[in-house]
Parts: C-alpha cells; sequence; structure tokens
C-alpha cells in the first residue's frame, strides 16, 4: 500500500517538476526573444519564470529527499558505528519532519494574508507563490516519512531476526 501511495507521489512530483522546467525555459526563451530579436520585450515572462523557480525549488527539495541527496548529512552519519547511526538517522528525521511540520504550518497561515496581494505582472494572488512553501514541504514530509517508516521496518525485522 505505501509503495503505491509513494509511486503515486513520484509521479506527481516529476510530471509537476518536468512542468516547472518546460514553463521556465519557454518563458526565458520568449523573454530573450522578443527582447532581443523584436526589441519588443514582454512584461511578464522574467516573473513567471521567477514563480516557476520558486515552485520547482521547492518540489525539487522533495526529490532531494526522496534520492536522499541531501549529502552533507551522509558525511557525518557515514562516520558513525551501527547503533550509533541508526539512532542519529532516526533522529534527524524526527527533527526535519518537526521542522517540516512548522514551515507548513506558517505556510498555510501566511496564505490569507498574501491572498489580497497581487503579483506585479501575471495579476494573481501572491498566494499561489508562497502556496508552494506549503507543498513543497508537504512533499518533503511524505518523504521523510516513508524513509523513516522503512528505516524503523528494517531495524524491527533484525531485532526479530536476533530473538530468532
Amino acid at each position: 500500500m505505501l509503495e503505491k501511495v509513494e509511486r503515486i507521489v513520484n509521479r506527481i512530483e516529476d510530471g509537476l517538476i518536468l512542468a516547472l522546467l518546460v514553463v521556465i525555459v519557454v518563458s526565458v526563451f520568449l523573454q530573450v526573444f522578443f527582447r532581443y530579436i523584436l526589441q519588443d520585450p514582454l512584461s511578464w515572462t522574467e516573473e513567471l519564470a521567477r514563480s516557476c523557480l520558486i515552485w520547482l525549488t521547492f518540489i525539487g527539495s522533495a526529490l532531494a529527499i526522496r534520492a536522499k541527496g541531501h549529502f552533507v548529512l551522509e558525511i557525518v552519519t557515514s562516520r558513525l558505528p551501527g547503533r550509533t547511526r541508526i539512532i542519529w538517522e532516526l533522529s534527524l528525521m524526527i527533527i526535519i519532519a518537526v521542522f517540516l511540520i512548522v514551515m507548513i504550518y506558517n505556510g498555510i497561515i501566511m496564505l490569507p494574508m498574501l491572498s489580497t496581494q497581487v503579483s506585479a505582472s501575471l495579476q494573481i494572488p501572491m498566494s499561489y507563490i508562497y502556496l508552494a512553501i506549503s507543498i513543497g514541504s508537504s512533499f518533503m514530509l511524505f518523504h521523510v516519512g516513508v524513509i523513516f517508516w522503512k528505516k524503523a521496518g528494517e531495524i524491527f525485522a533484525r531485532r526479530l531476526e536476533d530473538l530468532s
């Protein structure tokens, strides 16, 4: 069941990342084309690319957690002995999860205030852009939870083997 949900979430993330990258590339291409070829720059392309980059950063961070790509933690973790390493990894995941819950909560709290502000060129509520904080942090929290669950399952399985 968890694997099925994980596959669905991964597809959603991958699709969002691909779509955001395409929008950024097209937007920047249009900006360059209109500015330097047609000598008539578009006002909205830079803001669209920047907004998509914000979304891409948060969704990409979730992808980095999924791929275990945050190397700084691996440097410390790889130097620890067995049992200490497991306790360290689980403790880090709990700390990260608490931080992400705070990010999600504060991101949601900001949305009503930002819904009255409108972006300069696109004329969309700024809450759409800042929603990336809560959505991206939710994806990150999901992956941290999956990693924690699998790691805890490994520990439990080892304990059962030791008892046998």
